[in-house]
């Protein structure tokens, strides 16, 4: 249905989006504008934040690990920081 395609429409913008997000650096004022350019009528199940596209936590548990403090940051946040800080090497 019609209803299904533009659902289907929406996803797939929601993907590309989160791609060039990662990819390009964009920060999140230039995501926020971008989401709010973007939806409109024929697009209308875009999150207007750019956190929410992004899925990020909206509270942070910090613990106490002695001799300091602990943070569940992700494996994949923490390979993909680690490797912009090594220079390609071929």
């Amino acid at each position: 249905s019609d209803s299904d395609n533009r659902e289907n429409c929406d996803v797939n913008i929601l993907r590309r989006q989160e791609s060039i997000n990662f990819n390009e650096q964009l920060t999140a004022g230039a995501l926020l504008q971008l989401l709010k350019n973007v939806n409109g009528e024929d697009v209308k199940n875009l999150p207007l934040d750019p956190k929410t596209l992004l899925k990020t936590p909206k509270n942070i548990i910090v613990r106490d690990v002695p001799p300091g403090e602990y943070v569940h940051y992700g494996l994949k946040n923490a390979i993909l920081d680690l490797l912009k800080t090594v220079e390609p090497n071929f």
